[in-house]
This record gives structure tokens, C-alpha cells and sequence, in this order.
């Protein structure tokens, strides 16, 4: 990473955004760029590749957790609207404690 945010600098990229650094990944595999980079030769490819599952999956989580709160609140809006349809009985009533 610390050669690609190198690389990334010196293309005049952001070093510190995902975005500009992401795309110097794969040119650490490259054999015009990896002899002017401190650490050399590296398969940037798979970093590349690791970072952006990642990021899928946390897409996927938060999609998923967002679809179950809404399903909760659904069914907690239809219980309620259930129960508004029946009257209130006292305990006392409802047992002929008199």
C-alpha cells in the first residue's frame, strides 16, 4: 500500500483517497513502475481484488440490515393495527370478580 500511494503521488493522485490509489494497484505488477517504488515488484491485483470484496460485503450487510429493520417495523405496524380493532376489558371484568 505504502507503494501505491507513492505511485499515486507522484501521478499527482490523492494518496489518501481509496479511489486515486485503487487504480495504481495493479501497476505495482508492472515493470515500468515497480523499479521506482521502494518495496519493488507486487501482485496489487490481489489487493486490489481483497479491499473491493470487502467492500462488496459491507454493501451487501448494510443492505440486508436495512431490509430487516424495515420488515420489523412492518410487522410491528401490522400487530398494532391488529390490535386496535378489539376492546379493552378490565382484569376484573374479564374474570367476574364481583
Amino acid at each position: 500500500m505504502l507503494d501505491a500511494r507513492k505511485l499515486t503521488k507522484m501521478q499527482k493522485g490523492n494518496p489518501d483517497s481509496w479511489v486515486d490509489v485503487k487504480q495504481r494497484l495493479p501497476m505495482l505488477s508492472q515493470k515500468r513502475y515497480y523499479p521506482q517504488l521502494t518495496y519493488g515488484y507486487a501482485r496489487g491485483r490481489e489487493a486490489y481484488n481483497y479491499v473491493e470484496n470487502i467492500r462488496r460485503y459491507q454493501v451487501s450487510l448494510v443492505g440486508y440490515l436495512q431490509e430487516k429493520e424495515k420488515k420489523a417495523a412492518q410487522t410491528a405496524q401490522a400487530q398494532a393495527a391488529l390490535g386496535r380493532g378489539y376492546p379493552t376489558v378490565a382484569p376484573d371484568l374479564a374474570l367476574n370478580l364481583d
